[in-house]
């Protein structure tokens, strides 16, 4: 009984559900962009912190925001790896 009133609390607050997860996720990848950066680039594990907000998003938004979330890790993790 309780899971069917979250889910339905979720789905009122829809709107802004979406927008803060956007915010999340936006700063969840300047966060690990930085962090990667700061240990030496692309070449250690810390990269792989990168899909915390690709699975975020595709779990919030499906397939088009999990796809898009990533083409945007993945251009920002190229300019790393030049680093």
């Amino acid at each position: 009984m309780k899971t069917i009133r979250i889910f339905q609390w979720i789905e009122k607050k829809r709107f802004i559900f979406r927008i803060v997860t956007t915010l999340v996720t936006l700063l969840l990848l300047a966060v690990i962009y930085l962090f990667v950066y700061m240990t030496g680039g692309i070449k250690f594990v810390f990269s792989h912190s990168m899909y915390l907000p690709i699975l975020l998003s595709g779990c919030v938004f499906g397939i088009k925001g999990g796809g898009g979330r990533g083409n945007d890790c993945r251009r920002r993790t190229r300019t790393v790896y030049a680093h």
